[in-house]
């Protein structure tokens, strides 16, 4: 009698797994819509490179400039219980009362 007990849930488990798959899966992704014939026939022309320097020619290129770093953020979070003080630099706590 435990078997036939054992064998009916285990059948109903499966059912329910099954249906929920059924009815509740995940949906295939949407198929990617074509774009229109004029846009896939134009080509992006790279703009061309300048011929290199002569072996003697001093480069008077000027490094890039970084952008100005932008100072991180003290963020404070107070709750009746805790105060909480976060960082945005690494995304750390700073501190916790």
């Amino acid at each position: 009698m435990d078997q036939m007990r054992l064998l009916a849930a285990l059948v109903l488990s499966f059912l329910v797994f099954f249906l929920w798959n059924t009815f509740f899966g995940t949906e295939p992704p949407p198929r990617p819509v074509s774009a229109p014939e004029s846009t896939a026939e134009k080509k992006i022309e790279a703009p061309p490179v300048p011929a290199a320097p002569a072996a003697g020619a001093v480069s008077t290129v000027a490094p890039a400039e970084a952008a100005p770093a932008r100072s991180a953020r003290e963020i404070t979070v107070r709750t009746p219980l805790y105060t909480v003080g976060l960082s945005e630099q690494g995304a750390v706590i700073n501190r916790f009362v």
